[in-house]
This record gives structure tokens, sequence and C-alpha cells, in this order.
């Protein structure tokens, strides 16, 4: 009753910060290491999710100050131990360790911030171009597969979309895809196989792709500048845009699919799609400038994000740079190359100064005046650490 609750406690905050000490800060506190900061932040989020009711009204109340505070101090925690583990062999002072903390603790505190604005309701679609996004996306189902089990996974507001020119991943009964006894395989509806169609056919009957006529021009001369495709597109970037341009509406209705499928669990107001690829091979590096734009101009995904963060569509691209010495055999003469021109086109495209053609054939080039920008960021990363 109110008399014994003022025994144990000054006032409400007092008791927010008893329940967070001891349901969620004794954890992190004890087991904090550079192997297990993952899942530390990982026991946040769950704790956070299982508690959704308490979390959003304690952060619509006078307490928000108080649930802010806990979130701070957690990351606090936690990237304080990462940055002293990792620093161990280098002249840094503690001033800017603790910048460095400081950097991604307000990150990562400012993202769940918004994650609690948008009532926790936020919709996520994965996309992954070519070889490269396909192992980032086989990777991440894997994760999901063993964090959560069936019917946790079930409520998950996360879709995966595969688009390639090989089916290698799909293939039936691959044991790289088994995880704790279950396979977490990609389904038909997740996958986009864009040689569905022979190039040599397409180019062959160019007048059959209307949205293909401003990249093809003449057929034949474009079929001699390509040559031999090959497996998959064959690290030939035309090769690869020609082939999702012929494929552009099975992409389109596959993506439309995976909004559908994690909207009906959250009825957000909010999308992120974060599209995964690799710049060094044909399918991803080729096709990319299309995906961004396509996805983009589509209904659902035109309207940018709010300034508050609660609605419209994010759309960030992870892309892959080619590595100094390429893997195996894995260059055929174009593995830098490729990379550079993609760089080139992604570089014009997010800064207003190219619009593609449209491979859907519903007007010439992207209209992309219609919309503030085509995408909200584009993230580079390497094998080099």
């Amino acid at each position: 009753n109110r008399q014994t609750f003022y025994y144990h406690f000054k006032d409400i905050y007092d008791l927010l910060e008893w329940i967070f000490a001891n349901e969620v800060v004794e954890k992190i506190e004890k087991e904090t290491t550079i192997e297990t900061w993952q899942e530390n932040f990982k026991y946040v989020l769950d704790y956070m999710l299982k508690n959704k009711k308490f979390i959003i009204k304690t952060y619509n109340s006078l307490s928000r100050k108080t649930l802010l505070d806990f979130l701070f101090n957690q990351y606090n925690t936690i990237f304080i131990e990462i940055v002293n583990d990792l620093s161990k062999n280098y002249n840094i002072t503690k001033e800017n360790k603790i910048f460095i903390a400081n950097f991604y603790k307000y990150g990562f505190a400012g993202v769940i911030e918004n994650w609690i604005i948008n009532n926790m309701k936020e919709n996520h679609i994965l996309i992954g171009l070519g070889g490269t996004g396909g192992k980032v996306l086989k990777a991440f189902r894997k994760r999901l597969y063993q964090e959560y089990n069936d019917d946790e996974r079930a409520k998950l507001p996360i879709a995966f979309l595969y688009v390639d020119s090989s089916t290698e991943e799909m293939m039936p009964g691959d044991k790289t895809w088994y995880v704790l006894g279950k396979n977490a395989q990609f389904t038909a509806n997740e996958f986009v196989n864009v040689k569905g169609v022979d190039i040599k056919s397409i180019l062959a009957n160019p007048k059959n792709y209307p949205g293909l006529k401003g990249l093809i021009g003449d057929g034949e001369v474009m079929a001699k500048t390509i040559g031999e495709v090959g497996a998959a597109a064959a690290q030939k970037r035309r090769a690869g845009r020609i082939l999702f341009g012929s494929s552009v509406e099975n992409y389109k209705n596959a993506l439309l699919g995976a909004y559908n499928r994690v909207n009906k669990i959250t009825h957000a107001e909010r999308t992120n799609i974060y599209i995964f690829t690799g710049l060094a091979g044909g399918t991803g590096s080729g096709s990319i400038i299309d995906v961004i734009s396509q996805t983009r101009m589509m209904p659902q995904f035109q309207d940018m994000l709010s300034m508050d963060g609660k609605t419209g569509t994010s759309i960030v691209v992870n892309a892959m740079v080619p590595e100094i010495t390429p893997p195996g055999k894995s260059d055929a003469g174009k593995y830098h190359a490729n990379g550079y021109a993609a760089l080139q086109e992604l570089n014009a495209l997010l800064s207003g100064n190219f619009k593609p053609y449209d491979v859907s054939g519903l007007h010439e080039r992207m209209e992309l005046d219609k919309v503030r920008k085509v995408a909200d960021g584009l993230i580079l990363y390497s094998n080099a650490n």
C-alpha cells in the first residue's frame, strides 16, 4: 500500500531504478566482456521487448529521463569494456577512450529511443544482391534460427529477399543451411532468380523488353560486347544489370510480398530496407542502382522518413568494396574495375546527378525528382580490419 511503498522507495523514480538495477544491471555488470557484449546488448533489447507496455508507458511519462539514463548507463558499461579491451596494445588516453565509448553509447541509445517512439513497431526488410549479399542474408537468417524458436521467429517483423543470377544457395538439402536440426534456407517467395530468362534470348529479342531499350541499344552489338555469359552474370556488370531489368517485375512483386508479410505483424508506419551487396561481381555491382531506384519509387516506399522518424521508409545500402587481393580464383578480369564503376554510379545516383534508365518501361528515365532522396545512406566496408 501507499505507506509500505515509502518504507522502501523515495518515489516512483526510485522504484524504476530498483527494477532496472535488479532485472538488468546486475547481469550486465557481472558478465560484460569482449566475447559477451553482443549477448548483453541483446539481453537489454529482449528485456525491453518482453516488458514492452511497461517501457513505452515509462517513456511517455514523467519518468522518461529515468529510462534514458538506464539505457545510457548500460551501453556505457558495455562499450567502455569493449574499448578498454581493444585498446590494450595502443597508446590511447583515458579521455579518448571515454569519447569513443560515448560515441557508440549515444548512437545505440538514440536508435533504441527511436524504436520506443515508434511503439517498438517497425518493419525490417533485408535484401541481398548476388553472392555477397546472399552470404550476408544467410548469416542473418541462421543467427535468427539460433536465437529464436519457431513461434518467436514468426512474430519478428523481419523479411528476407535474395536476388541472384545463381541458384547455388537454393539447392535442396544444402546442409550448410541447417541450424540445430532445422533448415533455415530461403523459401521460394524469398528468392528472385534474375537468370530465369537467358540473356542471349533477351539480346536476340530486345523489343520484348521495352524497359531495356536504353540499356541494350543494338542487341547484336551488345551481345558481342558482353560476350559469353556462363555461371551467374560471369562478373559482367552489363549482364547483371540486363538480367535484373528483365526480372524487375518479379523483384517488385517479391518485395511487395515481403512488405506485406512484415506489415501484417506490425501494422507499422515505418519501414527500414537494408540492401546488401558486393561491388566486384556482375549481379550485385550491375543491378545495385536499379534496385535502389526501383525500390524507392514503389508507392509503398516513396515517402521519406518523417522528421520524428515515426513514418516513411529508410533505405540504406551496405556495399562491400573489392578486396585488394581477390580471394582464390574469384577475379575474372573485372574485379576491381567493377568496384570502381559501381562506386561512380552510386555517387552520382545518391548526389542527385544521375537518373538511371527505367528498366520497368514505365518511363524512359527514373523520375527521381518526386522523392527528396533516393536512399538514406551508403555504408562501404571491406575485408580489412
